[in-house]
């Protein structure tokens, strides 16, 4: 877990400094927020296509699955 938030930091700090360099070279502060928007919707667009084809892929074997009593027992255990 932790090194997940160490990545997730380093990651954040690798993009304050893309977006420091842009406005180095002369970006006004809107096309940089434009970037952060359009890098965000992308993301985005592609965590909903990823978890539609995962739904998709799992829908049908997942409907016929039964719990039987044995997993009640080790959940609750």
């Amino acid at each position: 877990m932790q090194r997940l938030v160490i990545a997730k930091q380093l990651g954040g700090v690798q993009r304050e400094k893309r977006y420091a360099a842009l406005r180095l070279i002369g970006a006004t502060k809107k096309q940089v927020t434009r970037v952060i928007l359009l890098e965000s919707l992308i993301a985005s667009i592609v965590g909903v296509v990823i978890g539609l084809v995962a739904f998709w892929l799992f829908q049908a074997p997942l409907q016929n699955f039964e719990m039987g009593d044995g997993w009640c027992t080790i959940l609750a255990g």
